[in-house]
């Protein structure tokens, strides 16, 4: 067996859980898709969106824990195999650091991380590659940071899935004056979102709008993480550092 098959195996269900969270996003979206209404404000180009949807069904947070439990998880069997790989023996303090800002040194030069105390040289180069700290001030938007947010999150508090987000509006000629639209959803759309049409509510005017819809996972110094998104970049990042670990550790 692979001394990575259990990490893996949890990454695997992570991915398996996408498609249920996927499923009850899109169903969520598309009952509210056309209960949108807005303004739009010619003298500075700026609109208005009003909407009261319902929150979405508590399942989807659910879900959302458990995929990300899982991959905070696999992390840590990492960090784990990393020590017996090096000879020693972890303990109850073992795991996979994440951290914003950039740690001590110790006396040889290395990273001071006492979670991932008994690794190899080569095992903490790679954990010091990927620390979300390597990206400076945007360090809080790192996938892995997020990931540890929302486990941190999870472990006392359901996620709360917060609702709908729209951005990406535009309008197919400029605005020259004030005008009320609504949402109309676009037959075709993408996985991560739902397109929708902002059409004039007075049906005399000849501009039409389009906008997205995603479903707001969280909001972290005022900007809005789309849920699907954000797991599918948390997927990618933690397999990209469980299969590089297997090159150059074991």
């Amino acid at each position: 067996m692979l001394p990575l098959a259990y990490a893996m195996d949890r990454v695997a269900r992570a991915k398996d859980q996408i498609d249920p969270i996927r499923a009850l996003s899109d169903e969520y979206l598309g009952k509210t898709a056309n209960a949108h209404h807005g303004k739009v404000y010619a003298s500075n180009n700026t609109y208005r969106i009003e909407y009261y949807p319902n929150p979405p069904d508590p399942r989807l947070g659910t879900l959302v824990g458990e995929a990300v439990h899982n991959l905070r998880s696999a992390l840590d069997h990492l960090v784990w195999e990393m020590v017996l790989e090096n000879g020693g023996k972890p303990n109850r303090r073992t795991e996979f650091p994440i951290l914003k800002v950039r740690p001590g040194r110790n006396s040889d030069g290395t990273p001071r991380m006492p979670s991932a105390s008994g690794v190899s040289a080569a095992a903490l180069a790679l954990i010091d590659e990927h620390q979300p700290y390597r990206i400076g001030e945007m360090a809080e938007f790192d996938a892995l940071a997020v990931l540890r947010e929302l486990s941190n999150w999870d472990k006392h508090r359901h996620i709360t899935v917060q609702g709908q987000f729209v951005d990406w509006v535009s309008f197919d000629q400029p605005v020259t004056h004030d005008f009320e639209w609504v949402t109309r959803q676009k037959l075709d759309s993408p996985d991560t979102h739902i397109d929708v049409w902002l059409l004039p509510i007075d049906r005399t005017l000849e501009i039409r709008g389009e906008a997205r819809l995603h479903v707001v996972l969280k909001e972290i110094s005022g900007t809005k993480l789309s849920l699907i998104g954000e797991l599918e970049l948390a997927v990618s990042r933690v397999e990209g550092i469980l299969k590089k670990a297997l090159t150059v550790c074991f």
